[in-house]
This record gives C-alpha cells, structure tokens and sequence, in this order.
C-alpha cells in the first residue's frame, strides 16, 4: 500500500503514463473501493498544482474515466502555454530548434 499511496507523477511523465502505472500498484492493496482510490491516488499524484485546484474544485464523485481527459487536456494546455511564452520571450524552444536545424538542412 505505500508504494501505491507514495507514487506521484515523475518529471517527464505524461499523466496517462502516469495513470497507466497506477493499477499495478494496487494490486496488492485489496481496495474495496479500487476505483475511487485509483482516481483519488491520481489526482493527489499530479506534478501540476493548478490541475489539482481544478479537480478539487469539481464534485467529488466524478469518475476516474472523466477526469482523466480533463487532467490530459490540461497538461497539453500547460506544454502549449509554456511554448508559446518561450518563443514569445525569444528563449530557445522546440520550434526555434526545429526551424535552425531545418534550414541548415537546406544550406547542405
């Protein structure tokens, strides 16, 4: 039972693998109420605060096959958002790098 109340979503963990890795560690804890644990461990596991505040802030009985999307469209969000700022703000990001790599392919 500790190693499932303990996981928390890794850095570089999309929340799905994050979800997918849950059930396996709670195997042996012999819940009553699998499905409940499993969505409760999952949201209090997410790395994001702000996806946590969001899940909170819903009814509690939402099941785990609807959070889920919710939280996944979130982190899509959060990875856009913070995308976008970086280019905005001139910082090197994946579409900078993309471009620069791009041409000098064509330069070769």
């Amino acid at each position: 039972m500790f190693k499932f109340m303990g996981r928390r979503q890794n850095v570089g963990e999309t929340v799905h693998q994050f979800m997918a890795a849950l059930p396996s560690l709670a195997t042996h804890c012999q819940f009553k109420d699998l499905e409940e644990r499993l969505r409760d461990q999952f949201i209090f596991g997410l790395r994001s605060e702000e996806a946590q505040r969001r899940r909170f802030t819903k009814k509690d009985d939402i099941a785990l096959k609807d959070a889920l999307p919710h939280v996944a469209a979130h982190e899509a969000a959060e990875i856009n958002t913070s995308l976008i700022r970086s280019q905005q703000q001139g910082q090197p990001g994946e579409l900078q790098v993309n471009k620069a790599s791009q041409s000098r392919s064509h330069n070769s």
